[in-house]
């Protein structure tokens, strides 16, 4: 078994709603909070793009954030998986704000313990993998990172 040792980061951009509305980003990471404070600190993210294949047994918490890291949520990584091949845990639920249907959205990571990061992201509290302050790589174009914890 490999070492846990990585934090997914998810930035998020504007999100349709089942009522073809738009989220902002803020607004987003909210909505998960929010889903998992109705539910035992529980929720379902999906997203088109799943982690890559070798670093998924790797992960033990994720970030859901804006690009400028205002607005950042923590959880802890229950499973990783895909529609197709693996359905969601029970008890996980992905916010009422994106309907009941996870659409086009392929993958999914079940979380637990789901809140708000007080203060958003702070210089020097997270860096990428590639050895690059967190709130830096937030600027760059990929919308999935991999982190850990200063320490």
């Amino acid at each position: 078994m490999q070492k846990k040792e990585f934090i997914m980061v998810v930035k998020f951009g504007r999100r349709t709603t089942r009522a073809n509305g738009q989220l902002t980003p803020g607004q987003g990471v909210e909505a998960h909070v929010n889903e998992g404070k109705k539910n035992g600190g529980r929720v379902l993210y999906t997203a088109n793009r799943a982690p890559a294949v070798q670093n998924r047994d790797r992960i033990y918490e994720i970030i859901l954030t804006s690009q400028d890291g205002r607005y950042a949520a923590i959880g802890e990584v229950v499973n990783i998986g895909s529609f197709e091949a693996l359905p969601a845990p029970e008890g996980f639920n992905i916010p009422v704000v994106y309907g009941e249907s996870h659409g086009e959205l392929r993958h999914w990571v079940a979380i637990s313990n789901i809140r708000m990061i007080e203060g958003g992201i702070r210089k020097g509290e997270y860096v990428s993998v590639n050895n690059v302050e967190l709130l830096d790589s937030l600027h760059g174009n990929a919308p999935l990172i991999y982190a850990t914890e200063r320490r």
